[in-house]
This record gives structure tokens, sequence and C-alpha cells, in this order.
């Protein structure tokens, strides 16, 4: 096509089941440009006539049907390869814009080549502003915000109210991180760039990942309150709810592992599963059974019910990190079994430690990383693995690589991977708990005593979620790499072997490179903590290595006397 004939827009719209509103924001798309415009719909096979009847009343429209839903991201996708416009205008079949709107967001785009995308102010019938037409990304922090309720309390605040940037003036334009995929307008050349939607997500969460790339691709995104549109928010049918809010809640643990999972501890990934889910189980059960608490302020047995859900979402958690938790994390790291002809002095260390104390022979793994580490996991000394870095066998002696190998048997020995598993599903079953009292305290009516011991108990939780349970879970992480320490040096009568070791692992500041978070507290030293502050402490998952040193120093000193 000529360049002089291409439009600037190209409106996309993913559709199903949605004639009448599908027909009706065609029309006002069309009345309200000003611009060069095009559309193109892709129809998730739909069975109310919607592409026929778009082929009938808009025979200009690109209408791409499909023969089963495919969800909005890949219908998206086989739409976005048919768009020919400079200017992609994702809009939902329920949004109506108003006169200039389209026009606006363009010559937004036009004037500002800075921008990726740009959103109009859009609003529900009620008049309220749409709360996902201008947001900030989903951190773990803004997650805990809203989960606590703590955005609700505090909507202005920058800090708590960030997601939904009550901070910012609705009236001016500034900067967001995303808008919403039910109208806005992207560049045709930012988007060939970071590349199209995501197909992991179905239904929501598209927009999110790609403003995110778009952000990371060096492109800014817009909001524009000069730039208005309704959006016809309309109460689904109950199965239609189920569906939303699963797909819902699902698309936000996958951003969520996505983009943010490496930079958060195993059990900081714990909670944000929990409150995810534990959210999801609250739109589930919130009408027909409350809280688990909720028997007091409704007087129900159905919180009976609530309880069996949230304890059935939690036992399937803990099971599964009980059964396949190290496999998981092994295959995280990149750990390959050990050739026993290849690794021999590996493996004659760890069967001599094994006889000694009288355990069963554990499976041994090898890494290849430069960073000198090990790491113990497994829920018993049946089904126990050690491994260790290519880096660590270059950098030791025989005599310190029996040293944190036997420290390594020690956690199998002291069952400790067992120990912090309970404790933390024990927090984790809190955190769910609480996420589910916060997430619908509003729609609870609670009266007189009844209203404060159910409010008292929400807090309780909350605290025993967020603030008391982690800081014992992690107290309790130093004090069994402290008794493993401790235990090491009793099977091997050699305390100046680990001394050695942890001497030189101490120069080391480099994590592996597949180091993650969710195996720092398994690892018999975490690189990131050697230059804590006293406060970061109370967060570290092993007590500092000089003092681990020392300690060992003091026993040495006494076997001496």
């Amino acid at each position: 096509m000529p360049e002089s004939t291409k439009p600037l827009v190209t409106a996309l719209i993913v559709n199903r089941n949605s004639k009448d509103d599908l027909l009706l924001s065609l029309k006002m798309f069309f009345a309200s440009a000003d611009v060069p415009v095009e559309a193109v719909v892709v129809d998730n096979d739909s069975s109310d006539g919607s592409a026929a009847a778009v082929t009938d009343e808009f025979p200009q429209v690109t209408v791409l049907g499909q023969s089963k839903d495919l969800g909005y991201g890949r219908a998206a996708n086989i739409g976005l390869e048919r768009c020919q416009g400079r200017f992609i205008l994702l809009l939902s079949p329920r949004v109506r814009l108003d006169p200039q709107c389209v026009g606006r967001l363009a010559d937004f785009l036009l004037t500002r080549p800075d921008a990726g995308a740009v959103g109009p102010k859009l609003t529900l019938p009620s008049g309220k502003r749409d709360p996902d037409a201008r947001r900030a990304f989903p951190l773990p922090s803004t997650l805990f915000y809203q989960t606590v309720g703590l955005s609700k309390l505090f909507p202005k605040s920058a800090r708590f109210g960030r997601h939904n940037m009550g901070h910012v003036s609705e009236s001016d334009v500034h900067e967001m991180d995303a808008g919403t995929a039910a109208c806005l307008m992207l560049r045709r050349s930012a988007l060939d760039r970071v590349g199209f939607f995501d197909p992991r997500y179905f239904m929501f969460g598209e927009d999110l990942d790609l403003c995110y790339r778009l952000k990371l691709g060096g492109w800014k995104v817009f909001y524009l309150p000069s730039a208005t549109a309704m959006h016809d928010v309309k109460r689904e049918a109950p199965d239609r709810q189920k569906q939303i809010s699963y797909e819902r809640h699902r698309a936000m643990w996958t951003y969520h592992f996505k983009h943010h999972s490496e930079d958060v501890s195993a059990f900081g990934n714990g909670l944000v599963w929990a409150q995810i889910w534990g959210r999801y189980a609250a739109d589930l059960v919130w009408l027909a059974v409350g809280l688990i608490v909720g028997g007091i302020a409704y007087g129900g047995s159905g919180a009976i019910v609530g309880a069996i859900v949230l304890g059935l979402l939690g036992v399937a958690a803990a099971l599964y990190a009980y059964y396949f938790g190290s496999a998981t994390v092994l295959a995280a790291m990149g750990a390959q079994e050990a050739n026993p002809q290849q690794y021999q002095q590996l493996y004659n260390i760890v069967q001599a430690l094994a006889i000694g104390d009288g355990l069963p022979l554990p499976k041994v793994y090898v890494i290849n990383d430069p960073s000198p580490n090990a790491f113990a996991t497994g829920r018993d000394p049946n089904h126990a693995a050690v491994t260790v870095t290519t880096g660590l066998m270059q950098m030791m002696n025989r005599e310190e690589l029996e040293g944190v190998l036997a420290h390594e048997m020690s956690h199998v020995k002291n069952f400790d991977v067992r120990l912090l598993l309970v404790v933390t599903t024990m927090i984790g079953m809190a955190a769910l708990i609480a996420s589910v009292f916060w997430n619908s305290v509003g729609r609870m009516r609670v009266r007189g005593e009844g209203g404060l011991i159910v409010l008292a108990i929400g807090i309780l939780f909350t605290l025993v979620a967020f603030v008391v349970g982690p800081l014992m879970q992690l107290a309790l992480s130093r004090q069994r790499e402290s008794l493993a320490d401790v235990s090491g040096v009793e099977l091997t009568r050699n305390p100046t072997g680990l001394i050695s070791a942890l001497q030189k692992i101490a120069q080391n500041d480099k994590p592996p490179e597949r180091f993650n978070h969710a195996v720092a507290a398994m690892m018999i030293d975490n690189p990131e903590e050697h230059h804590g502050s006293f406060f970061s402490r109370l967060f570290d998952t092993h007590p500092p290595i000089q003092e681990r040193i020392a300690a060992l120093q003091k026993i040495a000193s006494v076997q001496q006397t």
C-alpha cells in the first residue's frame, strides 16, 4: 500500500460474544476519528454472530474469525500482523470513545517520539476513573499494600497508593508505568522492537507485561487526560466471573514470576503466591462462606468450608515443596549429577562422611560455576542431595572440601530442610489467611465485640505472616547454619578444615551465575550478605561469616588445650 494511503491509526479489537457492544464501539471509533484510520477485529469463536454483523455493517473492517477462543494475547498477535497503521489503538468492544479521542492520542505520539504508548482518561459508567487506566507495575511491595488494606486507607499516598497512582493529579499529562489494553494507543515501531503480546497470558496481564517491556526498551508510557473515553463495564454471569477471577490472579502470578521472582527470596515468593491465590480464594468463597473467622461476625457455618478451601491450597503448596522442591532447586541451579569416575575425590569424601555419620549415601551434584559454594537439599537423609560448584573444588584442598561437605551433611542429618519447610509453610498459611481477611474486610458487616474480635484476629495473622514470622524464620535459618558448622566439626574432628574453607569463601563476593534468592538460605554462604549493616543482618539467612570463623576458632583452641 502506498505510504500516502496508509492509515495513521489502526484500531485492534479482540471480541468474543459482544456483538452489540462491538458494533457500537466501531461506530463511535469511526465517528470520532479525525485522522486516516482502519479497524481490525479478531473474533474469538463467537456464537452470537458478531463476525457476520461487523462484515455486514462495516465492510471496510478486516474481520479475522477464529475457530476457538485463543484468549486476548494470542488473538491480538494475529490481528497485529494485519494492522497497517503507524499507531495501533488497542480497543475493547465495551469502550465508547469520545469525539477527538483518537486524534488527540495520535497527535501526542506524533509530537513525542520518545513515547511508546499513550492512554486516555478512562471512566466507568458511574463516572469514577477506571483504576486500570493508569498504573504502576505491581511489585511485591504494592501487592502487600493492597493485601493488608493500606492502599485503600491511603489512596493518595505515593507509597501505599502507588499502584493506581492516586498521588498524581488526574488532570495532568504524566508518565505512568502502564495503561490498559481496553484503550491504549501504541507506536508500531516500538511494538516491532519489543515484540508482540506474551501468549502465556490468556485474559489479563498482557498489557502490563507489554508496557514493562516497552520501558525496558527505553520507551515511555503516558497518560493523556484531554483524550477521554468511557469503559462500559458490565456485570458478568457467575460462571464467567469465576473464570475472570482465575485468569486475573493467574496473570498476576505469571507477571511476578517472569519479571520479579529472581529478585525476591524463596520465602518472599511464597508470600506473593499466598497473597495472590489467597485473594483468589477470597473472591470465590466470600459470598458463600466469608472468612475462616467469619463465623464470629456472620454466625454461619460456611466458615468451615472456607477453612477447608484455604487449607487445601496451603497443603497442596506444602506437598509440592516437600516432594518436588529438591528437584526444582537442582534444576534451577543447573546442577548435574556427578560422575563418580570424573569426581572420585568428591565421592570418596561424601561416602566417608556418610559412613562416619551413619547416613545413607546422598546423591552428589556438581554445578559448573567458578563461584565457590555448596548446598544440601532433600526432605530426609533417604532423599538427600549434596551439591558443590566446580569453583569450590578448584579452590579447596581435600581438608577444606571435607569441612564444607561435613557442614552440608550436617544439614541432612539435622533435617534442616524439612524444619525450614514446616516453618515456611506455617508462615505462608498465616499470610494466606491474612490475605483473605484484608481482601474481604470491606465486604463484612461487623458490629460490637464480634467485630473487634474479627479485626484483632486479622491483625494478629498479618503480624505473624509479614513481621514476626519472617524474622523468626530468618533467625532460625542463621541458628541452623551455626549448628551445621558445629555438627560438621564434630563429624570431622578437624575445625581447621572448615575455618580455612570459610576464610577463602569470605574473599568471594560474587554469587554463582544462576544464583537466585530461592536457594540463598540453603548455601554454605550467601556472598551478597558479606557487607550488610547491623540492621540488614536481621534479614540475612546466614550469620556473618567472620562470626562463624571466630566460633570455630574457639572450638579449635579448646581442642588444642
